[in-house]
């Protein structure tokens, strides 16, 4: 008899199988095969353990069990129409909230996973056959963060001195920055275009220059992807999940209530907070900044988030969140928190105009 939690995965997946098919219609076999090349989920598993070269074939099996142990014990469900690479950021996000909030326990009537919905959000449904919760993270979501924190950290002139960044910054520096060389900004319009479009352009793939800019993409990353997640457990930790429906439609069934989205965006900035305290570094609170500038961004361009009104528009939680921040930060470091945040709100004003520029290139080439 197969046991909750595989009841729960066999729902993961057609969930996952449903939106495949609603995105990639009569081709979605196809995609799914593409998904699916490394046979299974079991196979991206020993594919990255084997990638450890510093590891001993006992330390590798060691590992290889402890995962595999955590994966059927966890409430992170995992399917083969996943990746281990996704599966595993989410889980990592999901770690570091249980190790800043240890007071905060979720019941066993709830379930986390990836779905491709192209929502770039998070839906949740409640299976009464289960009696249990699942709150499924758009994996596109997870692609967009990666991509994003890359786009700024090559933006920025970094200094591999503490902070990173030599301040005051001239605000037009920022747009020649950008524009230092044709491969870099291709890179950047390439990688916004597919960010808000779903459209891949003929720019080559995204690639950092150094490990500076790693580093810093690495802790804009960490804190997009804390807070998305967080403001996600909002909902759940402050009881807005109770009356959830019992199917999952992005598109249709979020609440409309905006008042509990202001909390869990709140509850989201709280651990943000908490987060930034465990790191000490300034890039840490910027998630939430990022997400809702590109959001901002993103609803200039795609009719379906112009016309969505499950969430309040971005602007709004964008201004709502930095006044909650004032409350929670002393004033040198809100001092400090306002150079970086007028750096992330120049960049994606700049981002707007080389978006535009190519959008209204290929309108007028008809490409």
């Amino acid at each position: 008899m197969n046991s909750l939690r595989e009841k729960a995965i066999e729902l993961l997946k057609d969930y996952q199988l449903k939106y495949l098919k609603l995105n990639y219609g009569a081709k979605y076999e196809i995609h799914l095969k593409n998904i699916n090349n490394k046979s299974n989920f079991n196979a991206f598993i020993t594919e990255y353990v084997n990638s450890k070269d510093d590891l001993t074939d006992i330390e590798r099996r060691n590992l290889l069990f402890e995962l595999n142990k955590e994966i059927s014990s966890s409430i992170l469900l995992n399917t083969e129409y996943e990746s281990f690479a996704i599966w595993k950021i989410l889980k990592s996000t999901h770690d570091k909230f249980t190790e800043l909030n240890p007071d905060l326990t979720v019941n066993g009537d709830l379930y986390l996973g990836t779905i491709l919905s192209n929502e770039i959000s998070a839906g949740t449904t409640f299976e009464k056959d289960l009696d249990a919760l699942f709150i499924l993270f758009d994996g596109e979501f997870i692609n967009i963060a990666l991509q994003l924190s890359k786009i700024i950290a090559q933006s920025i002139p970094l200094s591999e001195k503490e902070p990173h960044i030599i301040f005051p910054i001239d605000i037009a520096e920022l747009y020649n920055n950008i524009c230092r060389s044709n491969s870099i900004k291709e890179r950047i319009i390439g990688g916004l275009y597919f960010s808000i479009y779903k459209k891949p352009t003929d720019f080559p793939a995204y690639s950092l220059d150094n490990d500076l800019q790693e580093y810093i993409s690495s802790m804009l990353i960490e804190s997009i992807e804390y807070f998305v997640f967080s403001h996600e457990m909002g909902h759940y930790f402050n009881g807005h999940l109770t009356g959830i429906k019992e199917d999952l439609d992005f598109a249709a069934m979020l609440k409309k209530d905006w008042e509990e989205e202001f909390e869990a965006d709140l509850f989201g900035l709280n651990k943000i907070v908490e987060l930034y305290k465990s790191t000490n570094k300034v890039f840490s609170l910027l998630g939430a900044d990022i997400f809702f500038n590109f959001l901002i961004l993103r609803e200039k361009y795609d009719t379906r988030i112009k016309d969505d009104i499950s969430h309040p528009p971005a602007t709004e939680r964008l201004q709502t969140h930095r006044i909650f921040l004032s409350n929670f930060l002393n004033e040198i470091e809100l001092e400090n928190l306002a150079m970086h945040q007028a750096i992330i709100d120049s960049l994606f004003k700049y981002y707007e105009i080389i978006v535009n520029n190519f959008v209204n290139f290929k309108k007028t080439n008809g490409l």
